[in-house]
């Protein structure tokens, strides 16, 4: 940025955030008044709430008060009416009870958890759609400023491709907000995001719906951990409400995680116009979203060390065969097939087919030292025969984990790097990226 010629007052207004909160952890009021339980055909009518919580994990929850009764039988699954929705919610009631009042009747209280989304309005010519987004890092470097011109700061990321333009701006939040929101790894919307068409034409609810999943994963893979847009809403060209999903979102804690891309770079713009090409590829679309899936439930250690290097060997055989027999065609279908390729080929193969070293790097010492009584050949040839240790039972392939002992860690740092190595390759990412393995490098 040129400061010596800097004008605040020439700076982009920050986009208007609908939903927030003060402080972390705090619940997001959605609505409070007039609601309707169905409870197997029996309306109940209630007075009641509806909020976003975030403790102990993101829901949607509802209390309810009636002069009704509101547990009516055997309830498979009760349903909420909500005005301005056009289908109802299904809830899992989790608590009800009754107390008598002065006037000798009797208050029914229910409280539940929402187990769908719950769509507001009706979806008429939506222009733009404006959406929260919780513990996000802070990755945008053009600088904003809010609309009285008091304040600026660095915190806008750009991604735009043929179809799509997704502005994102970083919240101005206190330091306060900041240090408990990392120092309790708790929930905290951190971001706002603005999504309109590239060529300003409507949005329907079906492309919508399909941009929100497609940035859960984008957003997922850059953060190394869950998160997406949530409360989306959207407004047609006079800026009236005319389409609002109420989500609970798919959100990882606050914590630090391993990733990718460089402390002060902003990624986003380098990577989302390959990301969406892969996206909405008929052949890629499936592969690239449960890839990424793997990679962020892996790089958590969601399921331990041995849990993680299964998810990445399902990675690496989903990307194999999407890469070599339905994309490139090198092998067919045949000769895929288990007995006729190893997996550790299969691996091979992909890894060579974007130009990543098969060697077991030095680094990882403890791996290099095995190599040669286990009888590993290269990276892949290890990773593999860790997970057969892993997942078959005979003991002699189970006596290898013993032996392996803490390398195993190594073997996830290996393979971890490998995926993504990969998808950023495959997203035709432009820039540097960090190797957890080496250093910083091109990618």
């Amino acid at each position: 940025m040129d400061f010596e010629n800097f004008d605040p007052a020439a700076l982009p207004i920050t986009i208007a955030p609908i939903y927030s909160h003060s402080e972390p952890n705090s619940s997001i009021p959605l609505r409070e008044g007039d609601l309707e339980l169905d409870l197997n055909g029996v309306i109940c009518r209630c007075q009641g709430k509806i909020e976003l919580q975030f403790l102990p994990q993101p829901r949607t929850a509802v209390e309810l008060t009636s002069r009704d009764r509101i547990t009516h039988g055997v309830i498979a699954i009760p349903k909420l009416i909500i005005p301005d929705s056009p289908e109802p919610a299904q809830i899992e009631i989790t608590g009800s009870g009754s107390q008598k009042l002065a006037d000798k009747t009797w208050e029914r209280f229910a409280s539940g958890t929402v187990r769908t989304h719950i769509r507001r309005r009706s979806a008429c010519g939506i222009s733009f759609i404006v959406a929260a987004i919780p513990n996000f890092p802070s990755v945008g470097r053009k600088y904003v400023r809010d609309d009285t011109g008091d304040y600026y700061w660095p915190g806008r990321s750009e991604c735009i491709n043929d179809q799509w333009k997704i502005t994102i701006d970083r919240l101005r939040l206190g330091r306060d907000f900041g240090q408990t929101l990392k120092s309790a790894a708790g929930y905290g919307i951190t971001h706002v995001c603005r999504i309109e068409k590239a060529d300003q034409t409507d949005i329907d609810v079906d492309a919508a719906l399909d941009i929100v999943a497609a940035l859960r994963s984008f957003l997922s893979f850059v953060r190394g951990a869950w998160t997406m847009p949530m409360l989306p809403v959207g407004f047609d060209r006079e800026s009236n409400r005319v389409w609002e999903l109420w989500n609970a979102p798919i959100v990882d804690p606050m914590r630090h995680v391993r990733t990718w891309h460089m402390p002060l770079d902003d990624p986003l713009p380098a990577t989302f116009s390959g990301f969406m090409d892969k996206w909405v590829s008929e052949i890629w679309n499936e592969p690239i979203r449960l890839a990424i899936h793997w990679y962020v439930e892996a790089n958590k250690k969601a399921g331990g060390i041995e849990g993680s290097l299964i998810l990445l060997q399902s990675a690496f055989e989903l990307l194999s065969w999407t890469y070599l027999v339905a994309e490139r065609r090198i092998l067919s279908a045949d000769a895929f097939q288990p007995g006729k390729l190893s997996g550790a080929d299969k691996l091979r193969l992909l890894l060579s087919g974007f130009d990543i070293s098969l060697k077991i790097p030095e680094s990882l010492e403890r791996l290099t030292q095995l190599a040669p009584d286990l009888k590993w050949v290269d990276g892949p040839h290890a990773l593999v025969d860790l997970r057969n240790a892993i997942v078959h039972a005979e003991p002699k392939k189970r006596e290898k984990l013993s032996i392996v002992g803490d390398a195993i860690d190594e073997a996830w740092l290996l393979s971890t790097s490998y995926l993504e190595t990969i998808i950023l390759k495959l997203v035709k990412h432009k820039g540097s990226a960090l190797d957890r393995i080496h250093s910083w490098t091109s990618v």
